[in-house]
């Protein structure tokens, strides 16, 4: 008996770890001076915008996925390899070397899945930092699980840091 319950400990431990350690990439919070200076770096052309989105068109089913196994245990990954778009509006400011400018602009919003994990579009209404790219087609929000680029905790220090580093 005390072996089956230590057999089942394990189990159980190693099924919830790999879960956890999936996302280990998923950041605690807005590391704002590293996104910034890995754009930077990468020659990314990013807008970082402060303010609200608004809007969005019906978003498209997650896609389906496929596994086998026990739920929780198994591997699930998207059969088609993709997310989701929605257009969302945003309103807000946004920075130009180091100094805010009125900004309002269509977004496309992208989100894509890791495994059962997947991205969400941002919180309609709800004053955010985030970071645009800008694309020939225009303003494309990327959102995945482990690099969400919306943030909403520390707005008005992380804003002043930003502009501290664009200067």
């Amino acid at each position: 008996m005390k072996t089956l319950a230590c057999i089942t400990a394990i189990s159980f431990a190693l099924m919830t770890t790999t879960q956890a350690h999936a996302l280990s990439c998923a950041s605690s919070g807005f590391e704002l001076e590293t996104s910034y200076k890995a754009n930077k770096k990468a020659g990314k052309n990013i807008t970082y915008v402060m303010g609200s989105f608004t809007g969005g068109t019906k978003q498209k089913k997650k896609p389906k996925l496929t596994g086998t196994g026990i739920n929780g245990g198994i591997q699930l990954i998207p059969q088609n390899g993709k997310g989701s778009k929605t257009k969302m509006h945003f309103s807000g400011k946004k920075l130009v070397n180091g100094k805010e400018k009125a900004f309002k602009t269509k977004v496309t919003v992208e989100t894509t899945c890791i495994n059962v994990w997947c991205g969400n579009p941002p919180k309609p209404n709800t004053t955010t930092i985030a970071t645009l790219e800008k694309t020939t087609s225009g303003y494309v929000l990327k959102a995945g699980p482990c690099s969400p680029n919306t943030f909403s905790a520390g707005l008005v220090n992380d804003w002043d840091k930003l502009k501290r580093l664009m200067r």
